[in-house]
């Protein structure tokens, strides 16, 4: 399940831990249970908390975050990348 969880964030795009929980069949609960696991495992890394206090019309995530505030965006570090193409 964690090594799923991996691949979804691997691929993209950026998704809600709702968003995540329905594409593996779990509960929110557990997909951040999961991804504070894997943070912990030194595979994903919190990038971004955004609060969407200025214009975000510029941000990459625009269209992704539909200025659902606030925003954590997890990322992958080079052991994930890894974990993740297995």
């Amino acid at each position: 399940m964690l090594h799923a969880l991996l691949r979804l964030i691997q691929t993209g795009p950026a998704r809600t831990t709702r968003e995540l929980a329905a594409a593996l069949a779990v509960s929110e609960t557990l997909v951040e249970q999961m991804l504070r696991d894997l943070a912990a495992r030194g595979y994903v890394q919190l990038d971004a908390l955004c609060a969407a206090e200025s214009n975000c019309g510029g941000c990459a995530l625009h269209a992704a975050c539909g200025a659902r505030m606030p925003l954590k965006l997890w990322t992958l570090t080079e052991k994930g990348q890894a974990a993740g193409e297995k």
